[in-house]
């Protein structure tokens, strides 16, 4: 028998649409809790992880992903069309700590994937004053004070100062 069969397929439409881009923020080496503040650079990037301009203006905006401080100063700006970075800056960062990420996100113009830093660490700032972690204890006028008692540096925003040249 000589049967002849025919194969018919049919598909819906198929719409390729091309990889999103991402962005890619890097901060400032030697973050110091508190003043005078750090840089970051935000920067678009292709999949493959090469520097993209951007169609329109893209505002970004960055925020602690992880970490128990508070970021404050300017922690945005915008890319500006044309172009596929942005310095933002100076922001500060209250508390000294390791493991601190923080992520970019775009808030307007072209769609872009949020990003994160690397984990980072940042260190204390200088002495500005002395408080007592165990207290002295009490005694008669004239005696001795038991204890001893323990003193720690601290630095402007309360982190604890481990090492100082300061007298």
């Amino acid at each position: 028998p000589n049967d002849t069969y025919t194969r018919i397929a049919t598909s819906n439409a198929v719409t390729v649409s091309a990889a999103i881009n991402k962005l890619a923020i890097s901060v400032s080496q030697n973050i110091i809790a508190g003043t005078p503040g750090f840089s970051m650079v935000v920067e678009s990037r292709s999949p493959s992880g090469v520097a993209t301009n951007v169609s329109s203006n893209t505002a970004i905006t960055v925020s602690v992903k992880t970490g128990t401080g508070t970021l404050g100063g300017t922690f945005s700006g915008t890319i500006l069309a044309g172009t596929s970075q942005v310095m933002i800056g100076l922001a500060t960062y209250t508390k000294a700590e390791s493991g601190v990420v923080l992520t970019a996100a775009r808030t307007s113009g072209d769609t872009l994937i949020a990003g994160d830093t690397a984990p980072f660490t940042v260190s204390p700032g200088a002495a500005a004053r002395l408080a007592f972690t165990t207290q002295p204890g009490t005694a008669a006028a004239k005696s001795t004070i038991p204890g001893p008692p323990t003193v720690t540096l601290h630095d402007g925003k309360g982190n604890t100062v481990t090492t100082s040249i300061q007298s």
